[in-house]
């Protein structure tokens, strides 16, 4: 789906809720010259910061969608 910065943001929020989490959630952002994968969702591990834990399953998705 194409739409503005907020409305994207509470789009892909909510499907990333539905879906498993907010670490699952696979994005990409499209641009003119450029194509950045990266995890759907922003701030996602801001409360397991420096624990030494971490979920890499929405890197690994956005790199499947990658290849």
């Amino acid at each position: 789906m194409v739409m503005p910065n907020l409305y994207g943001s509470i789009v892909s929020n909510i499907c990333a809720g539905i879906t498993g989490g907010v670490g699952l959630q696979a994005g990409a952002v499209v641009g003119d010259d450029h194509i950045l994968f990266a995890q759907g969702t922003r701030h996602s591990g801001l409360d397991i910061a420096g624990m030494n834990i971490a979920n890499p399953s929405a890197l690994l998705f956005s790199s499947v969608t990658m290849l």
